[in-house]
């Protein structure tokens, strides 16, 4: 009687297990585009999240721009999806983060 046991368990663990990797689905918040610049003669990326009405008309939004878009590209789009859709109290707007190629240059002021 315990191997029918333990067969039916493995069973039901083995269904659930395969039933759950079905419901996957993929979760994107942005874009990255690459804007080439000639001053510094180098590519900067831009990690860009647009607000969800932008396709549907010609509406103008405002821009939040920020530094250090390796680190804060994710917060920072959190934090306008939090004011805008939760708390609206903020309009949408698109959160353009630029990643730093030399943060000690890019950071500070020219000499």
């Amino acid at each position: 009687m315990k191997p029918y046991l333990l067969l039916i368990l493995i069973s039901i663990i083995s269904f659930g297990c395969a039933n759950s990797q079905n419901l996957n689905e993929k979760i994107t918040i942005g874009e990255k585009v690459i804007l080439k610049s000639k001053m510094y003669s180098e590519d900067f990326n831009l990690l860009i999240n647009l607000p969800e009405s932008y396709n549907e008309g010609n509406k103008k939004y405002p821009v939040v721009y920020r530094l250090d878009g390796e680190w804060f590209f994710l917060p920072t789009s959190a934090d306008v999806y939090h004011l805008v859709y939760n708390e609206e109290i903020a309009p949408e707007m698109i959160v353009v983060c630029i990643q730093n190629n030399n943060r000690n240059r890019d950071m500070l002021p020219a000499e």
